[in-house]
């Protein structure tokens, strides 16, 4: 039986997170809601504390195997049986009553693959510590604009440009057509999905909050940038989307990249963590090819970071929207 919308939680332990996650899907009003758990073979009773859930709505299923991260995605979006799906991770919660108007949004709005809001981070107790998703200025992006101006703003900000999967959501018939989420990535998966996404139609960029997320030290970027890949899968990510970036861009792109990675490497030197360091100080050198080309794009980015606090704002990439946005 298809519902509307599915949100689908794809699960891997993490008990206590993943009951908040459930029910603050379905607190939401929404009617015609499916709520979907994939659990990828969690070992701390997250899938029986799921099952102890009583509602018509809730969808409870194990994987036989486990698929990792992105691999559960995938399953998560096959499995799905809304016109719209909204990957709920388990450290997060969506916010209060955001799907009723983002479907309704959509619904009008045939022309657009994917709505992403901001997010809004959250500590253990529950405070609000910072937004994210919020680089690009609301609106509505042609999808080609868009893949460009994500790629931009990770290269010059070192950010998604989009919100979390917690705070996006996207039309299922769209998502069958693509390859999916791509599990030889870590980290950029998720971004390389919305990309993929972008190809089938206009983006929307919206300032109303769809999610709130929970920082912790166990989230995959942090595991990540500990392992000295983080800056490879930017660079991969710019490779494999570089015909919706202006020749001439392509290699200042990298430069900045790599100008992260300088930063990186100071950071992880000041740890004391000299094996990581020297990972991200190579990689600088060769994507800026040589040291004092570096030199020249750290500067840079010194002085980007101080005219950004002085503005009060960050420089929006190179592209435009159709029409200006804001809340839905």
């Amino acid at each position: 039986m298809s519902a509307l919308c599915t949100v689908a939680i794809p699960v891997y332990n993490r008990k206590e997170a993943v009951v908040f996650a459930v029910n603050s899907a379905l607190n939401q009003s929404l009617p015609d809601l499916e709520v979907l758990v994939v659990d990828d073979g969690s070992t701390d009773g997250a899938f029986e504390a799921v099952q102890e859930i009583s509602d018509s709505r809730l969808r409870v299923i194990r994987n036989n195997v486990n698929l990792g991260l992105f691999g559960n995605f995938n399953r998560c979006v096959s499995l799905a049986s809304g016109k719209y799906v909204r990957i709920l991770c388990t450290d997060d919660r969506l916010a209060a009553d955001c799907l009723a108007k983002e479907v309704a949004w959509l619904e009008s709005h045939t022309a657009v693959s994917m709505l992403s809001t901001r997010g809004e981070f959250i500590d253990s107790n529950g405070k609000a510590t910072g937004f994210l998703g919020d680089d690009m200025v609301p609106g509505l992006y042609k999808g080609s604009d868009m893949i460009y101006g994500a790629l931009w703003v990770l290269a010059q900000y070192g950010h998604n440009a989009f919100n979390y999967p917690s705070g996006i959501l996207f039309r299922k018939k769209l998502a069958e057509g693509l390859r999916g989420f791509d599990s030889h990535y870590k980290l950029v998966g998720d971004v390389d999905f919305w990309l993929q996404l972008a190809e089938k139609g206009h983006v929307a960029i919206s300032s109303d909050i769809g999610c709130q997320v929970l920082r912790h030290e166990g989230q995959a970027g942090s595991k990540v940038m500990q392992s000295g890949t983080y800056v490879d899968e930017w660079v991969d990510l710019l490779e494999r989307w570089r015909r919706y970036v202006p020749v001439s861009y392509l290699p200042k792109l990298r430069r900045q990249m790599g100008a992260h990675a300088y930063w990186y490497a100071r950071h992880f030197a000041s740890s004391g963590d000299n094996h990581i360091s020297t990972i991200y100080l190579k990689q600088a050198i060769h994507l800026c090819s040589g040291r004092i080309p570096l030199f020249f794009e750290t500067s840079r980015l010194l002085r980007l970071k101080a005219l950004a606090k002085f503005l009060g704002k960050q420089i929006q990439p190179p592209v435009h929207s159709l029409f200006d946005g804001g809340s839905l």
